[in-house]
């Protein structure tokens, strides 16, 4: 998600400020449930890892938590 605001200073100046969020809700996402008859059929047991980190998939899903950026920008 992400987000900017830009704001004229003068006429020559601008300055922008703006927002990025990563992994926002930062909920598990689920592998396919269990298919064996034993205890657990049906039952999600697993997750499975999509790269949303902020620094791409070099970190890998059980570290990309929650990342926020902020930014401000003078631009003239």
């Amino acid at each position: 998600m992400s987000l900017r605001k830009a704001f004229r200073l003068t006429e020559r100046f601008r300055f922008s400020v703006g927002a990025n969020a990563y992994n926002l809700l930062n909920h598990p996402n689920f592998g396919a449930p269990g298919a064996r008859l034993s205890g657990n059929l049906g039952v999600f047991t697993t997750t499975v890892n999509p790269p949303t980190s902020a620094l791409g998939s070099g970190l890998g899903g059980d570290a990309a938590s929650r990342a926020v950026q902020l930014e401000g920008r003078l631009t003239f």
